[in-house]
């Protein structure tokens, strides 16, 4: 893979984590850009040959074989069309915008095409979620019950709802994807929304109750108010249920058949990285962890949370 020629826009902690990704397959780093140029200049000097590039469509316009869209979720949009545009494969990092009306004019210029992308929902392509996944295919789900639980990212966009849309958008946009990835469509929701970060409107905690399409029951809780991750995912399902657990969703629990347990622990972002440039390389666009259209969907699902204002909490 070594004659694939790769552009980094965003150089912050995906950014850096991509171009790391991308070198442990053997692609070349040819362009970095950053509205920080401390921080582009100190990715570009880790990787021989690479510049540092004057906007984020000069990555685009150096028609490299693939980009990584790694900017604030605000920024999104003019550089996915011009990757469009210019035919040029991309990855854009969850989410796919503070809203999806920011993200629908990708959506519909990609209608049609057969231009491969990705979105960076990493957690799909772990082992043990795609063992879960193959475990619960063809069963009858009955619920799932997930928690997400962490700490605020102290980055300045992270914490400007404009820039990231807040926390529900930023970070519990994982629970609503894994739920839809392993349970289906969604067709409704109920939720309360809890503690308000001090002169903003950004939720910083949230208790979900979600209906599917199947007639299968959620339940997510979500903070930014903790002290460090605590994650777990329960899906239960007729025939018993089964448990991720951790930041690595791994396999502690299976009571559903004989298949076992998946605990071995991948580098996420290399299998979800190599995934894509194998798909740029073999030009097969349906082999990606995650379509625009399918994080859009998702993105639609928290739009809809983040709207509703929550309900009111009923004394007893």
């Amino acid at each position: 893979m070594s004659a694939v020629a790769i552009g980094i826009i965003g150089c912050g902690r995906m950014g850096r984590e991509r171009a790391r990704s991308a070198a442990l397959c053997g692609a070349r780093m040819t362009a970095v850009y950053d509205a920080d140029q401390e921080r582009a200049e100190a990715l570009a000097s880790q990787h021989n040959g690479c510049r540092v590039a004057k906007s984020a469509l000069d990555v685009v316009h150096g028609a490299p074989s693939a980009v990584f869209i790694c900017s604030p979720p605000s920024s999104r949009g003019p550089i996915e069309l011009a990757a469009i545009d210019a035919q040029i494969p991309f990855l854009v990092e969850k989410p796919v915008g503070v809203s999806a009306a920011q993200a629908t004019p990708i959506l519909e210029k990609l209608s049609g095409s057969n231009l491969v992308h990705a979105v960076g929902y990493q957690n799909r392509c772990r082992r043990s979620v795609e063992h879960a996944k193959q475990i619960l295919t063809g069963r009858t789900i009955l619920a799932i019950s997930a928690f997400w639980v962490g700490r605020k990212y102290l980055v300045p966009w992270w914490l400007r709802s404009e820039d990231s849309g807040g926390p529900i958008n930023e970070q519990a946009t994982h629970l609503i994807d894994m739920s839809r990835h392993l349970c289906g469509e969604i067709a409704g929701f109920s939720c309360c929304l809890g503690a308000v970060e001090a002169g903003t409107k950004d939720v910083l905690s949230a208790a979900i109750a979600l209906r599917f399409k199947s007639g299968a029951f959620g339940s997510l809780i979500y903070s930014c108010e903790a002290k460090d991750k605590q994650i777990g995912i329960r899906v239960i399902t007729d025939d018993g249920g089964l448990t991720l657990s951790g930041w690595d969703l791994v396999l502690t629990q299976n009571e559903i058949d004989s298949s076992g347990l998946e605990t071995q622990v991948d580098d996420v972002f290399v299998v979800d990285t190599k995934r894509f440039l194998d798909a740029v390389a073999e030009n097969r666009p349906e082999s990606v962890s995650c379509t625009f259209k399918d994080a859009w969907q998702t993105q639609t699902a928290v739009d809809q949370i983040r709207a509703s204002n929550g309900i009111q909490w009923r004394a007893l």
